[in-house]
């Protein structure tokens, strides 16, 4: 077999791979696990536009959009508050596939773009503490206050901080500071895959015995 022979059988394997992936990653009839959805999150719906709220500019960057969150009210006195995953928007289509199961029973649904995504970074954190993990979650906590009015925190009786990722450890590290928000709400984590050292899991554990605490 001459070589020109070798590289065209070669070729036609290589194409009829990658058909076959492609073939598996955008099929419609594939149903939207959460497999699918760490490989296709471009194929993901994204939130309709007239739920996008624009978050108020704490350190405002000139000619830089401001970031905005997503809010899908329901008449209903649970809220689930996802934040973003590392670099994530709140108008990305994984974060709003996030809140699916959370829609699908009743809940309203915050969605808020990850600290580390760069409109949040420029408008909301002080240029010099832009780094700050620290600063990210008072940050994220001044975006909920200033998103939602008193009134629709003050009539919630379930608040679910919830996150994948980064945005999953930043749910949890907001407790402290949000709860104080919602001051007639059970408030509960669900943190999905959270990064983790050993220092960072010690202190998980504790912040999320407190929060099992105080909703007992």
């Amino acid at each position: 077999m001459n070589r020109k022979r070798q590289i065209g059988i070669f070729s036609a394997i290589s194409l009829a791979v990658v058909l076959m992936v492609l073939g598996v990653l955008f099929s419609t009839s594939m149903a939207p696990t959460s497999m699918v959805a760490t490989y296709r999150p471009t194929m993901l719906p994204h939130p309709p536009r007239e739920f996008e709220i624009k978050v108020p500019s704490v350190y405002p960057a000139e000619g830089a959009p401001e970031p905005v969150a997503v809010w899908l009210p329901r008449d209903s006195k649970r809220l689930a508050i996802v934040i973003s995953g590392l670099v994530g928007n709140s108008t990305d289509g994984l974060s709003y596939t996030f809140s699916e199961p959370f829609r699908r029973r009743g809940f309203s649904v915050l969605i808020l773009p990850s600290p580390s995504h760069w409109t949040f970074a420029l408008h909301l954190m002080p240029k010099d503490r832009r780094t700050s993990y620290t600063e990210s979650v008072a940050a994220l906590c001044r975006s909920i206050e200033s998103v939602l009015t008193p009134e629709v925190r003050g009539r919630l009786s379930q608040v679910v901080m919830t996150g994948y990722s980064l945005g999953a450890r930043h749910a949890i590290s907001t407790v402290p500071c949000a709860q104080p928000l919602f001051p007639s709400a059970q408030m509960s984590v669900m943190a999905m895959n959270p990064p983790t050292n050993l220092s960072y899991a010690a202190a998980t554990r504790s912040t999320a015995r407190r929060v099992a605490q105080a909703s007992g």
